[in-house]
């Protein structure tokens, strides 16, 4: 019985075609496209200021395609994240540690963009000191939404953008390769008992008194 997402896939044939497909539907995540759809923001500037969801899905996107080209590369050089199970496990820890990354990255810009516009030295180090203390906040739900998000991911790209592996090119052992055991020697015949006395023996016995 073979464990599902074990066996050895290749990408599918017409990649110009497939991955940009898997990399649509990975963008996709029911998470984020449902909401946005029943939910939508009520102006493009609202969305790009207040709403989360619009950066945190423009991140999707580079760290999906990030994710995508990491994978590629590491199958090429290493040999590795040969299965399906590899892909998505890949995809979790891109992601991890890319939704740790971002909001530290977008805290550490924020306080440098607010100090910057604020006259004095103490609201300069009051704006950098929220900002970064909203980024620290934002850490752990971020990771919470990243790790849910890749995992959706690297379902979608495993599934589509790879297909199981031709029998034909699938490695298989060859045991004439390897020497015939030699076999065991047997065990020594177990000693037997004396033989019955004969009567010459017997004749010949000294008989001491």
């Amino acid at each position: 019985m073979t464990v599902p997402g074990t066996l050895r896939v290749d990408w599918r044939e017409s990649p110009t075609l497939w991955g940009p497909l898997a990399w649509l539907a990975a963008v996709l995540w029911p998470g984020f496209a449902w909401t946005l759809v029943f939910f939508p923001p009520s102006s493009l500037a609202y969305a790009l200021e207040q709403d989360w969801r619009v950066p945190a899905l423009l991140a999707a996107c580079i760290g999906t395609a990030a994710a995508m080209w990491l994978v590629a590369r590491e199958r090429r050089r290493e040999r590795t994240a040969m299965t399906r199970l590899g892909v998505i496990a890949r995809f979790v820890v891109y992601g991890a540690v890319f939704s740790v990354i971002t909001p530290v990255v977008w805290a550490v810009i924020n306080a440098g963009t607010g100090a910057w516009g604020e006259p004095g030295v103490l609201d300069k180090l009051g704006s950098a000191s929220a900002a970064l203390f909203m980024g620290g906040a934002m850490i752990f739900p971020s990771f919470v939404i990243g790790v849910s998000y890749a995992v959706w991911a690297g379902f979608m790209v495993a599934l589509i953008a790879f297909r199981p592996r031709d029998r034909s090119m699938r490695p298989r052992i060859d045991f004439s390769a390897y020497p015939e055991r030699a076999p065991e020697p047997e065990a020594p015949p177990a000693p037997k008992g004396p033989l019955p006395e004969t009567a010459m023996e017997a004749a010949l016995r000294p008989d001491f008194v």
